[in-house]
């Protein structure tokens, strides 16, 4: 007879409560792309959401391409060390290839034009905290 072992969940940060995993019927936790050039604020927001139960990959624009054809993500969030041009081709390129992935825009002191705006389904201020941005992601993966 083998002995079963039970382990207790750990509670040391209030996971995310997702109503599903992932679209497609996999298991596992909410995967989320962050896309941005500042490798301490990529790594900042990975470690808070994380905490929450998502699972982050951060990655430099030049990378996205290929991450996002590997990987379905339930959230691209793009950093405000973007250039327009950028956020916008990056953005285009998210969405083409799952239109089911929902893009997050975090901006700087000042915003974007509307035309780069309009292509996000929110837009959240860094100077709001971190805070914000895990309710957003939250809300858009509850709503999903």
């Amino acid at each position: 007879m083998i002995a079963q072992r039970h382990f207790l969940p750990d509670h040391s940060y209030p996971p995310i409560d997702f109503p599903s995993s992932n679209f497609g019927g996999k298991a596992g936790p909410p995967l989320i792309l962050s896309i941005g050039r500042d490798a301490s604020k990529l790594s900042t927001r990975a470690c808070n959401l994380t905490e929450t139960g998502c699972s982050v990959k951060s990655a430099a624009p030049e990378a996205v391409s290929n991450l996002v054809i590997a990987n379905f993500y339930r959230v691209a969030l793009f950093d405000d060390s973007l250039c327009d041009a950028e956020t916008a081709e990056l953005a285009v390129c998210a969405h083409a290839s799952d239109p089911r992935t929902k893009l997050v825009l975090v901006a700087g002191s000042t915003s974007r034009p509307s035309f780069i705006e309009a292509l996000f389904d929110v837009v959240v201020f860094a100077s709001e905290g971190p805070a914000a941005l895990t309710r957003s992601v939250q809300n858009l993966l509850s709503a999903a």
